[in-house]
């Protein structure tokens, strides 16, 4: 990761969360490690994939995994 990304900004970037998030969830967000955002990632990748390979299109917007709907 490069040091000048935060947390918030590697999961805005790969379409994990909409935007920068309220406190405490941005507490949350920033306490988590490296690995714990790469695997929020990983996730949300191929749960892309997936509804790509089931006919969707774009991305999923399983915005429920990280910000309460």
């Amino acid at each position: 990761m490069d040091d000048k990304s935060s947390n918030s900004d590697r999961l805005i970037e790969a379409g994990v969360i909409p935007g920068e998030l309220p406190e405490p969830y941005n507490v949350v967000v920033d306490g988590l490690s490296d690995e714990e955002v790469d695997a929020l990632i990983t996730v949300k990748r191929r749960l892309d994939d997936a509804h790509t390979a089931y006919g969707g299109h774009g991305q999923t917007g399983f915005m429920g995994m990280v910000v309460p709907l």
